[in-house]
């Protein structure tokens, strides 16, 4: 009889964590197949700094999102995330460089996020059934899917599981006479908020609103002060670091404009409340501020800000619904453009996973007040609103976040979402789909990617690649600019020279080619173009030196064994020109008409010449 009392006890205490990871499951199970996508492949698949463990040092004085920082004039992007990289190594030495894996780390630190926010609300109300409602809520919610789903959006996850762990920690602490160790315990967890992302600083202020609105028990100013000292010391630790990583205390940005950020801040808190409570059309945000200060979407904005408002003095006898509300507000300054971002929209979906977190607790208020008005009819309601976001949840799973191909139709086609026009013409260039690719490219540098030189660059290539060489300087010249990163300074200066040579200019376009081997000397095809352009100038030993370096690098590169057979037969030289085509595999020659006619060339030299 005990045993099953203990069995009992014990299957009751874990039912809501057994719920949470089943619905959990259900509504994310299409990211086990899912791959990797927009900033995946760059910060994560072609990253080759998470490959391997690095030290200390070097995780603190990671930029995130800088792939290198090995040029001073490169441009920063603000964002001091050290942990990140340090996870992504982690997932690489459990899956290797496995998408699905990522994935599966994601929603596993979303199932522990999920079921730390039941136990943060739980110890907050000490009720547990509405911490598990919401906590349900939360974890099915679709607004959540792009945290989840999108691996380089894990920073959020992690910035509030520890900020929940640490929350908590500190309710409890404030429970116990002797909490010195309690409070340590979640100043750590602090840290680990803040040095996954910049949410996490807000979790500070946070706890101030909850020891004054929340706690019964009155404190002395100078008590709290003391209280939050190691809190302030983890902050000072984070902005020095940050500084000496990202050269900016605050961010890279100016705070150009300040009186339109605060004028627009309502109409940002009614948006990113609209996606929590009325979850509909929901994707990847690309969204600026409204035309005018007057227009409906400003007065609405201002309209909640008054309901809000009215909220917190309605509900002044509770003090959790306060705080909770107030929490939230606080929760979202980072993402209020007051202090300005590199981000290129407004909002999205993935910046509401940390503030809703702090929201549920009102949310849980308001319902049990239901429960206890209409139990039946609640109940009902709930079960209909938890399977609509858990089905809407799975939709956005498969269809938007399961790979670009999908998520570039539904964006382009579905909500014309044209920012995304960039890397829908990448993937048809990979297809060989040219057309496609070249209506993409229009739309993408005639839109949103405008002034980014990085589009400008590949476009210009592409054009290039299409025989429009003059077309190609045009795109050159805009996309001309003090502030790219090396590997960009690269690919400009390779399609610089490449347009220069295809003009018949190879003078201009020799210093263009040699920047491009200084800037990506790994890169074969930098030789092969700086070869070619020594073979058009007449300069072949030079041009021999630069396709054997090469060569060095890719042996199997057919462009450069062609190039530097012309130029020893440029030299004279059939007999190495000869042996450098017979390197080439036979079943290669069959498919390229230009090296069969060059080796029949040459052995037709070699033998006019042995007579």
């Amino acid at each position: 009889m005990t045993g099953f009392l203990k069995a009992k006890k014990c299957l009751t205490r874990s039912l809501p964590h057994i719920i949470i990871l089943l619905a959990a499951m259900l509504s994310y199970f299409p990211t086990f197949t899912g791959e990797f996508i927009l900033d995946d492949k760059s910060l994560v698949e072609h990253n080759q700094y998470i490959t391997g463990l690095h030290s200390l040092r070097s995780y603190l004085m990671q930029e995130d999102g800088a792939l290198d920082t090995t040029d001073p004039e490169a441009y920063h992007t603000g964002y001091y995330r050290p942990l990140i990289n340090l996870s992504y190594w982690l997932d690489y030495k459990i899956w290797g460089m496995w998408a699905p894996g990522f994935r599966t780390t994601n929603l596993i630190l979303h199932i522990l996020c999920s079921m730390a926010l039941y136990h943060f609300i739980g110890k907050l109300m000490s009720d547990r059934r509405m911490a598990l409602c919401l906590a349900l809520v939360f974890t099915v919610h679709p607004v959540n899917t792009e945290a989840v789903s999108w691996v380089t959006s894990r920073n959020n996850i992690l910035a509030t599981l520890f900020a929940l762990l640490a929350h908590t920690i500190y309710i409890q602490a404030q429970e116990k006479k002797n909490k010195t160790l309690l409070l340590i315990l979640s100043a750590v967890l602090y840290t680990g908020a803040v040095f996954s992302k910049e949410f996490g600083i807000m979790l500070l202020p946070i706890l101030f609103l909850y020891k004054k609105l929340v706690r019964k028990e009155k404190s002395k100013l100078i008590e709290d002060a003391v209280e939050f000292i190691p809190y302030v010391i983890v902050l000072c630790v984070y902005f020095v670091l940050r500084q000496e990583a990202t050269s900016s205390l605050i961010t890279s940005e100016g705070f150009d404009n300040i009186w339109a950020r605060i004028t627009f801040i309502p109409y940002l808190i009614a948006s990113n409340l609209r996606m929590i409570l009325f979850p509909y059309n929901l994707h990847s945000f690309i969204l600026r501020y409204p035309d005018g200060y007057l227009n409906w979407q400003v007065l609405f904005g201002f309209a909640v800000i008054i309901l809000m408002v009215y909220l917190v003095f309605k509900c002044a006898g509770n003090k959790v619904t306060t705080y909770s509300i107030l929490s939230f507000i606080v929760a979202l300054f980072p993402i209020l453009n007051i202090v300005p971002t590199s981000g290129v929209s407004l909002f999205s979906m993935r910046w509401l996973y940390f503030p809703m977190a702090f929201l549920a607790p009102a949310i849980a208020v308001l319902l049990k007040k239901a429960f206890m008005a209409r139990r039946s009819l609640t109940v009902a309601v709930f079960a209909l609103i938890v399977i609509y976001l858990g089905m809407y949840s799975v939709v956005l799973n498969k269809v938007l976040w399961h790979d670009e191909e999908t998520f570039f139709e539904v964006e382009i086609h579905r909500f014309n979402n044209s920012y995304y026009a960039y890397g829908c013409a990448l993937n048809h260039l990979k297809l060989k789909d040219y057309k496609e690719a070249e209506k993409y490219f229009k739309i993408a540098v005639n839109g949103y990617h405008s002034k980014r030189s990085k589009t400008q660059i590949d476009y210009a290539a592409f054009l290039n690649d299409m025989g429009r060489p003059d077309e190609a300087l045009l795109y050159l010249e805009k996309a001309k600019s003090p502030r790219l990163w090396p590997k960009e300074k690269e690919e400009w200066h390779r399609a610089m020279g490449v347009a220069c040579l295809k003009l018949n200019r190879a003078e201009e376009a020799l210093p263009h080619l040699e920047s491009a081997v200084e800037y990506g000397p790994d890169d074969p095809l930098n030789w092969t173009n700086l070869g070619a352009a020594f073979s058009t100038m007449g300069m072949y030993t030079e041009s021999v030196d630069a396709l054997k370096k090469g060569l060095e690098i890719d042996s199997d590169a057919i462009g450069l064994r062609k190039n530097l057979a012309i130029a020893y037969t440029e030299m004279g030289d059939y007999e190495k020109a000869n042996e450098v085509l017979s390197q080439i595999p036979s079943h290669e020659i069959k498919k390229r008409a230009d090296i069969e006619r060059l080796i029949k060339n040459v052995q037709r030299k070699l033998v006019k010449g042995n007579f």
